[in-house]
């Protein structure tokens, strides 16, 4: 788990904290703020797991076996927009 990882969860768990004050307070401006957190937390996941498969194609390209690698990076890639 790098960097990344550990500052998307913490960012995800900040944003469901805030929504789910903004939804018992019924504060609408601290539901939407806690919903931005929680897809910014999403996007910096993928951002790490995209940092992952390029550094594992990276070793995996010395050894010739890149092919599995990349079509696990263009997964993680598809699902970050999809759910964007």
């Amino acid at each position: 788990m790098d960097r990344e990882h550990i500052k998307g969860t913490a960012k995800k768990v900040t944003g469901a904290i805030k929504d789910k004050a903004g939804q018992m307070t019924d504060d609408k401006d601290l539901q939407a703020e806690g919903k931005m957190d929680k897809a910014e937390g999403s996007a910096r996941k993928v951002a790490g797991d995209i940092k992952d498969a390029v550094k594992h194609a990276t070793e995996e390209q010395k050894f010739g076996r890149t092919a599995h690698s990349c079509s696990s990076l263009r997964q993680r890639r598809d699902e970050f927009f999809l759910c964007s």
